[in-house]
Parts: C-alpha cells; sequence; structure tokens
C-alpha cells in the first residue's frame, strides 16, 4: 500500500510523479518559511494595528461625549468631563521604581541563563550559545535600567538641593 503525500490527493510511488515531489518540496520549504516570516512581521503589525485601533475608539467615545456635553450648553461640564478623561501623570518616583523593578528582573532573569550556559558548555552541549545569548541579553538590559535609575535619582537629589 502506498502511503499518501500530505500536500496532494495522490498516492506516492517511488521514482514516479517528479513534479508531485518538487511540489511537496516547495510547500514544506513554504511552510519553513512563513512561520518565522508570520512572528518577526504578522505578530508585531497586528499588535500595533490592535493599539492604535484601540486608542481611535477611545478617542472616539471620548468626542462623542464631550459632543453632548457642548449640545446641552453645560460649559461646566465640559470642563469636568475633559479632566476626567486625561490620563493621570505619573509621578517621577514612580518612574523611578518601575525602571529599578525593570532592572531587577531583567538582571535576576538573565543570570539563571548564563549559568546553565557555563554548566552546558563544560559538558560539550551544543545548545549553550543559545543560553550565553539570552544570558547577556537581559542583564545587559538590566545594568541599563539600573543605572538609569541610580542617574536619575542622583539628579533628582541635586535638584531639590
Amino acid at each position: 500500500m502506498h502511503d499518501m503525500s500530505p500536500f496532494a490527493i495522490y498516492p506516492r510511488h517511488k521514482g514516479k510523479h517528479k513534479k508531485l515531489k518538487a511540489m511537496e518540496s516547495f510547500f514544506n520549504e513554504l511552510a519553513t518559511a512563513l512561520i518565522p516570516v508570520s512572528i518577526v512581521v504578522v505578530l508585531p503589525v497586528m499588535i500595533v494595528w490592535l493599539v492604535m485601533r484601540a486608542k481611535i475608539n477611545r478617542d472616539n467615545k471620548n468626542a462623542e461625549v464631550l459632543m453632548k456635553a457642548v449640545e446641552n450648553n453645560s460649559v461646566q461640564d465640559v470642563d469636568k468631563i475633559l479632566d476626567g478623561l486625561r490620563k493621570p501623570a505619573v509621578s517621577a518616583r514612580e518612574v523611578m521604581l518601575q525602571r529599578l523593578l525593570r532592572g531587577c528582573a531583567f538582571f535576576f532573569v538573565g543570570i539563571p541563563f548564563i549559568i546553565i550556559g557555563c554548566l552546558q558548555n563544560s559538558d560539550g552541549w551544543t545548545e549553550a550559545p543559545i543560553y550565553w545569548c539570552r544570558g547577556s541579553g537581559c542583564p545587559g538590559v538590566g545594568v541599563a535600567y539600573l543605572i538609569v535609575h541610580f542617574v536619575s535619582r542622583n539628579l533628582s537629589k541635586s535638584d531639590k538641593d
């Protein structure tokens, strides 16, 4: 009994149907190329599109609320509505604490990758470079966040003096 081709309705024959084999090879190559392209190109585009669509919808709803308030000739209500629609300002302390948190998280996530890369590299493991790359990137980003946190903290202290 002949095994079936996943890309055609015709059974595979040994040595026959070279076009079918070429087509199967093409589809295999296409499938292996589409997965990275969809992850690298399509996924970020979809994320940006969804975020922008959500912002546009929010702005449209806010504009409708403001238009109804203007139609009712209630100027005091419009001022209150505008104050309510504005995003609350993030304090400098909150920004610094977010940087500290991100810096520590990136740094401490990357350290185990470096340790695993060191341990596996001594055993001759072939996937150790993957851990080295991840391990060197995460602490690098973490240290950058920590540097920005400490520099901005020192600048805010000098501004207060």
